[in-house]
């Protein structure tokens, strides 16, 4: 016979079955937010564009001259040119020109650039050090989602938010 300084400790079977019921309730109200492929889409376009301004902003510096990242809200896409407004080539496309099309890309189903405002332009601006002519927004939307993408004025810090 076991004595009572001998037992084991473990868990009933309504502990258990509670901690189970509360990880569902949690997980049906958590996992479909995860699951919607246009708030996923959005998010990922953000993100791209985010990184697409940043290498504008790089080219700047690294050639000391003025990069541009244009927008065209009507066709959803952006380009990246040189100082001289000709398109930039890049190495990973063999040369091709840096050109950015959210409407036509399957990835990005049901994505828009809603607006593009740059102190009045859809131009954004890098100087030959890397900074912003103006700071500005984009909006991205999609069914499910909005998003934000601000550029700060002076030191073109990026940031994004939900809508």
């Amino acid at each position: 016979m076991r004595n009572r300084k001998q037992q084991s400790h473990a868990y009933t079977l309504i502990e258990v079955l509670v901690v189970v019921a509360i990880l569902g309730v949690a997980g049906a109200i958590v996992v479909p937010q995860f699951l919607q492929p246009s708030t996923i889409s959005a998010q990922a376009a953000s993100r791209m564009i985010m990184a697409d301004i940043q290498l504008t902003q790089s080219e700047a510096i690294t050639h000391q001259k003025s990069r541009h990242i244009i927008f065209d809200i009507v066709n959803g896409n952006y380009q990246i040119t040189d100082e001289n407004n000709k398109p930039v080539a890049v190495s990973w496309k063999a040369g091709a020109e840096y050109e950015v099309s959210i409407k036509t890309n399957r990835r990005f189903n049901s994505v828009s650039l809603a607006d593009a405002n740059f102190g009045g332009n859809v131009v954004l601006t890098f100087d030959d050090l890397g900074a912003p002519l103006a700071g500005g927004n984009i909006d991205i939307v999609s069914p499910g989602a909005q998003y934000r993408i601000s550029v700060a004025p002076f030191t073109g810090r990026l940031s994004i938010d939900a809508i």
